[in-house]
């Protein structure tokens, strides 16, 4: 298990934060490298829930989101793994993705039609929430390109064994 150190949160929640964390394989988390997590109630943070800061890696977390919680997490975790290997965009600024999401038919929510970083996110999380069968069925090509090379290239760079 990963251990973020996380900063501002009752201890009740921080249990739950940890369970969430618990529920990502641990070379997906480590891939991720969040510095901390810091409980906020910053107006930004609460209109975003959450919020993954790219050069200082942490991530904000509003307090009390509840159910959100697991893919609040899951989707900012998303985002710290995206920015890795010198890019703090390398998967999603690949031309596969690209065309990926220029060719995609319809978004869940208006905003990933604008942000492919932000449709990228949500497709990791819902891979790893919702299963590969179940998303397979509905997104083929963004599974294939998350479960082919997204995941093995994470695996391979942060360890498919912890």
């Amino acid at each position: 298990m990963v251990n973020i150190p996380i900063q501002g949160a009752t201890p009740e929640y921080e249990r739950a934060i940890r369970r969430c964390i618990a529920t990502f394989p641990p070379w997906f988390v480590s891939a991720a490298r969040v510095s901390k997590i810091i409980i906020t109630s910053r107006p930004e943070i609460r209109e975003q829930i959450a919020q993954y800061e790219h050069g200082s890696r942490h991530l904000y977390i509003y307090p009390g989101i509840g159910s959100m919680l697991l893919k609040a997490v899951g989707h900012e975790l998303s985002h710290g793994v995206d920015d890795n290997f010198e890019s703090s965009h390398f998967f999603t600024s690949s031309e596969t993705w690209k065309h990926i999401h220029r060719n995609q038919g319809a978004f869940d929510i208006p905003k990933y039609e604008l942000e492919p970083l932000e449709y990228f996110a949500d497709m990791v999380t819902k891979l790893h929430l919702m299963g590969i069968d179940k998303m397979r069925t509905t997104n083929p090509d963004e599974m294939s390109y998350l479960t082919s090379y997204v995941f093995p290239t994470l695996k391979s760079a942060f360890g498919a064994s912890q």
